[in-house]
Order: structure tokens, then C-alpha cells, then sequence
């Protein structure tokens, strides 16, 4: 004789289930109405357990067909950060393969992330990107960006 374990969770619930409904040992039962009586005497309920596991697969199904979450905007940081790791990455589009694309793409951010001097270098750009400059009165840091990104988009094309 067996003792009963409660399971831990649906998975091994439906396990025991299948485990019970299925056995070929002698206490298999033979029909389906000993099997319910059975499980009714031990506080089993097959149709709480069903109702448990389609309500949870609904919520799943509910939260995957609902939109996307709109992507937060980027602070200025971001955007310098990603434009720069762009621009290091764009002479080696089309020349290597996607992989190596991915891990150069993921050291130019690392560098630009965790170096003292990058990252102090990004911080005073966006610091003279901030909405308090006249985007119409660009800075000589301002211009020098501008042409950095019209140099490194003109580099992206020729590949």
C-alpha cells in the first residue's frame, strides 16, 4: 500500500492522474465510476483540478494575444550609448557572420558601459544633448556628433 503524497504542482497532479487512470497493476480500477468514488472518499476532485488547470492556461492565452507594453522611452544615455555601439559595428555589416556581428555588438556596449573614460565621455554628451539646448543653435559637440553619425550611416551603406 501506497501512501498518498498531495502534489507539488499541475504537472505531478496530472502525472498521478495519468499514473492512476492508466496503471496495469492489480488496484487498477476497472471502471470509471470506482475510480470517481475513489478519488471523491480521498478529497479528490477531477473537475476543480480541470477547471484549476484551463483557468490558468486561459490567463496564459489572455496575457499572450493582449498588445505589447509600448517600450519605454530611451534617455538620452541610451540613445548616445546605442548610436555609438551602431556606428563601431557598422564597418563589419555584411563582412562577418551574424554571430560575430552579435558578440562585437555586445563588447562595443560592454566598453561603452562599464570603461570610466567611455562612460564619462557618454554622460557629458548627453549632458549637451539636454532639451535645455536650442536644437535649432547646435554645439561643437553637438556638430561633431552629427557628422560622426552621417560619416558612421554613410560607412553602414557602402558595405
Amino acid at each position: 500500500m501506497t501512501v498518498h503524497k498531495p502534489p507539488a504542482n499541475d504537472i505531478e497532479r496530472l502525472d498521478n492522474l495519468l499514473a492512476g487512470c492508466c496503471s496495469p497493476d492489480d488496484d487498477a480500477f476497472d471502471d470509471e465510476e470506482e475510480m470517481d468514488a475513489a478519488a471523491a472518499a480521498a478529497g479528490i476532485d477531477y473537475a476543480a483540478w480541470g477547471e484549476e488547470i484551463r483557468a490558468k492556461a486561459r490567463a496564459h492565452l489572455d496575457a499572450a494575444a493582449r498588445p505589447p507594453e509600448p517600450l519605454p522611452e530611451l534617455s538620452d544615455h541610451e540613445t548616445l550609448l546605442r548610436a555609438e555601439v551602431d556606428r563601431a559595428v557598422a564597418r563589419y555589416q555584411g563582412k562577418v557572420p551574424p554571430f560575430m556581428l552579435a558578440k562585437l555588438r555586445e563588447l562595443a556596449e560592454r566598453y561603452w558601459r562599464e570603461h570610466p573614460q567611455a562612460s564619462h565621455v557618454l554622460r557629458r554628451m548627453a549632458a549637451e544633448r539636454s532639451p535645455a539646448i536650442s536644437e535649432k543653435v547646435p554645439t561643437e559637440l553637438g556638430k561633431a556628433l552629427a557628422e560622426r553619425e552621417a560619416e558612421s550611416r554613410e560607412g553602414g551603406r557602402k558595405t
